[in-house]
């Protein structure tokens, strides 16, 4: 697969609040709009995929988001909730083709 095309596929949008911080004692709320990229060969597959286990992979990726620690939201490039939720969508799906997580947006 070296030098395969990448197109984006839309994960959804997700809203979760995160165990309370046992600092503060205050809860966080996270919102944020997630996309993998897969091979475009493979773009229709998955994209039937996810139509067809979507409830499974909402209940994946929220599970996998609030298993983040305030410290691990704090890093920029957010690489062990991008590790998690790569995680999770290939064990969903057929011969793992995600190859990268990213995010249109997210808010803390």
């Amino acid at each position: 697969m070296a030098g395969a095309t990448l197109a984006e596929v839309d994960l959804g949008i997700f809203q979760t609040t995160l165990p309370r911080d046992p600092k503060t004692g205050l809860f966080t709320t996270m919102e944020f709009h997630v996309f993998g990229t897969v091979p475009r060969s493979r773009l229709s597959a998955v994209t039937r995929q996810h139509e067809i286990d979507d409830y499974r992979l909402r209940h994946e990726i929220l599970i996998a988001a609030r298993k983040c620690t305030r410290e691990e939201l704090s890093d920029p490039a957010l690489a062990v909730l991008r590790a998690r939720i790569k995680e999770v969508v290939n064990k969903l799906f057929t011969d793992a083709p995600v190859k990268e997580i990213g995010f249109y947006q997210i808010t803390l």
